[in-house]
Parts: structure tokens; sequence; C-alpha cells
């Protein structure tokens, strides 16, 4: 593929800092990533991938990269980007105290703006968008999701008989016995802000994924507590199905 240049008319604007060099011609330095991405998939998923990590960078701006713009290149209306800050990675793994307590900060604010469960606009799993509409209920976004990923999965592999037959009882018999008890008897989720590269889904998502293994000590287990291994199986099947 053809990258449009990085000097688009489109791309210096929003980097103000590039912008300056260009025009003083200092020996100062700075390191951006872009990402650039054609059609129409190739339009939204920057769009996603900025908002979804604009609003992370808002709650735990020590936990992602700082996002710049997205935008459509002047030189090639097809070809699209994505910027943002980039980072040397250190060597070996963060480490695990630090890392627990910014992703319960991330999954702990409440972020939602209508108290609904989504987001607003489409994201990514690589080459798969995601369904974020905004249901009343956990169970309901959960539900939506996997249908749409396994609708996807179809369109793109064929259909699987095998697979076929385990739908209608993993829709109508498995999720609700699961996932309904947290929204009864007393039992409530609220929605929060989740960050998919973490892992598979957790029980306090909003749209995208968390392992709640990660943070027990800083996230208590949600009530009810039976079924909560079961729970983490199902959400499982979120991302090994895609």
């Amino acid at each position: 593929m053809e990258v449009p240049s990085i000097l688009d008319g489109c791309v210096t604007p929003a980097i103000p800092e590039v912008a300056e060099v260009l025009e003083t011609n200092t020996s100062e330095k700075d390191d951006y990533f872009m990402k650039v991405s054609k059609g129409r998939h190739g339009h939204e998923a920057p769009r996603g991938e900025f908002e979804s990590t604009s609003a992370i960078y808002k709650i735990t701006s020590d936990f992602c990269p700082k996002p710049i713009a997205w935008g459509t290149f002047a030189g090639d209306l097809e070809s699209h980007f994505y910027i943002c800050k980039f980072y040397e990675f250190a060597g070996g793994v963060p480490n695990p105290t630090s890392f627990r307590e910014k992703l319960a900060r991330l999954n702990s604010c409440h972020t939602s703006p209508n108290g609904k469960f989504g987001f607003d606009c489409v994201t990514y799993n690589g080459n798969l968008p995601q369904r974020n509409s905004w249901p009343d209920n956990w169970k309901a976004l959960f539900t939506n999701g996997l249908r749409h990923i396994l609708k996807s999965r179809e369109e793109r592999a064929g259909p699987n008989s095998e697979l076929g037959m385990l739908m209608p009882p993993l829709f109508d018999k498995v999720i609700p016995r699961l996932l309904r008890p947290l929204d009864s008897d007393g039992h409530s989720i609220i929605p929060s802000l989740m960050n998919s590269e973490t892992g598979a889904l957790g029980e306090i998502s909003s749209r995208k994924s968390i392992s709640r293994h990660a943070t027990p000590a800083h996230i208590p287990k949600p009530e009810p507590r039976e079924g909560y291994g079961d729970r983490n199986t199902l959400y499982s099947l979120y991302v090994g199905l895609q």
C-alpha cells in the first residue's frame, strides 16, 4: 500500500510541534506514531481509536499513549490516519502493583454520559468493528455484541454447523442464567470505561474488556459471587470467537 506523505496538509496542522519545527527549521525533536488505513473501515477505525483512547487518557493519562489527532489525508481521500505520541518500550514487564492500581482507577471511573452501556462511536478489535449501541443493561450489551461477532465471523469464514447448534442454548439459557442475576435482587452493574488491550471482557465493562481477575485487591468481585468463574469463562468467548 502506498503511504501518503506525512507532510500532508491535514497532518501537519494536527501536530503543532511538527508544524513549528518545519517553519523554524530547529533541531528540536519529538516522536509520534502514525497509523494509516484505507477504505470505509479504514475511516472508522482511526476515529474509534482516537475517541476511545482520548476517553481513557482523560482518566489515566499515564496508562496509554497520548492521542493527538485522526483524519483523512488531503492528498488522498481514501487514506486515513491516527496519530499519538510515540514512546520507547521499557524492558521487562510493568510493576504489577502500579499496573493494577491504574487499571482499577480506570475501571472504577463511571463516565457513561447517559447511564447506559456502550460508546458513542464504532471501535475495532483488529479489523472487526464492535457493536457499541446504548442498551440499558450489561446483559443486553454483551448479548448484542456477541451476536454481532458471530454474524461477522460467519460472513467472513462461512457457516459452522457445530457452532450453530450451540448458539440457541447459549443465548436462550446460559447468558440469561449467568448475567441476569447481576441486575436483579438488588444487584446492579454500573457502566465504566474499559480497555480491550488488557484481556477478556469483565464484569464492570461498559464497552470493551478486562479480566476482573487482574484487580481483585482493588475492585471487589461483583455480587452475586456465585457463578463468578462461569461468567468470566463466558466473557472469554467474546475474544475467543473473533
